[in-house]
């Protein structure tokens, strides 16, 4: 009896499980400029402890949603990116490497593209010309964007 209601407490715990979603490309649209996310080399997703989801079409709109919503970092479960390398997939946001560049044409003009190792960041045509930046500094630099 106690191992069914452990087994029964233990489903409804993954069940309320903080999730990503995917994002249906050129159908669903952005939570800050409510503009649809088209470009599947570009977009965020953050997921709070609630479990709520919120999309982005550029890491520009995900930073300024958080500025602008005051959302902290211990109301964030998840934020994941969507890679430029792999279009359409997501990487935990820590763990992305990026890079800044003028060139890279993000939807919202971030200029800032994720990417799946320091490998791939290197191998963009426009990596010498940019600047491989972090999680936070991505902050700093979207955060300067409106």
């Amino acid at each position: 009896m106690r191992s069914l209601l452990f087994l029964a407490f233990m489903a409804l715990i993954s069940a309320c499980e903080a999730q990503t979603k995917p994002i249906k490309f050129g159908k669903d649209a952005c939570s800050h400029c409510r503009m649809i996310i088209s470009d599947p080399r570009f977009g965020a997703e953050l997921v709070t402890t609630k479990g709520k989801v919120f999309m982005f079409d550029d890491l520009n709109c995900y930073w300024n949603y958080r500025k602008e919503q005051k959302i902290q970092e211990t109301d964030i479960a998840h934020s994941v990116v969507v890679l430029f390398n792999q279009p359409g997939t997501f990487r935990n946001a820590g763990e992305a490497c990026f890079l800044g560049s003028r060139e890279i044409r993000s939807p919202m003009g971030s200029g800032v593209a994720a990417f799946d190792s320091k490998e791939a960041c290197d191998a963009h045509p426009e990596a010498a010309r940019g600047k491989q930046l972090t999680w936070e500094e991505v902050s700093k630099v979207c955060n300067k964007c409106a």
